[in-house]
């Protein structure tokens, strides 16, 4: 990995947004909305972590739609097109199955995932170069 973290944020949320870019201060951070943003940005530039979500639009959590523009579907076009297989992948989604089939996927292509960690982005912090997550601290998702 660079000196400088390169992370790749994906969230069509703008209060968690808010508060990636509040904790993750001195990395090089990109934070994207849509999936077509997303997979723009890992055909243009290299990243070291990918953090993805699912549902990126209330009518995708109403649709469940193969074809929905969401995080599965950002999985599938970046293991089509092998576009950044060095990154590690996280998937930050609410949305427990959907999260879990992303992360199949994500490991069956042989990339480095760690996993479907629930957005819990107040507790992630960069510490000496390196993410860091407390897993000490239980998120409280009443506030979500």
């Amino acid at each position: 990995m660079s000196e400088t973290l390169k992370i790749l944020f994906l969230d069509d949320s703008l209060e968690r947004c808010r508060v990636v870019k509040q904790n993750l201060i001195g990395t090089s951070l990109t934070i994207v909305h849509t999936a077509d943003e997303c997979l723009e940005a890992m055909r243009s530039g290299e990243f070291d972590i990918i953090m993805l979500d699912h549902d990126l639009s209330y009518e995708t959590i109403l649709n469940n739609h193969p074809d929905d523009k969401d995080g599965s579907y950002v999985v599938r076009h970046l293991l089509n097109e092998n576009l950044q297989p060095a990154a590690t992948y996280i998937v930050h989604s609410l949305n427990t199955d959907k999260a879990r089939g992303m992360v199949g996927d994500i490991i069956r292509s042989g990339r480095e995932c760690l996993g479907h960690v629930p957005f819990a982005w107040q507790f992630v912090s960069v510490k000496n170069g390196l993410l860091t997550i407390d897993t000490n601290i239980k998120p409280d998702y009443s506030k979500e």
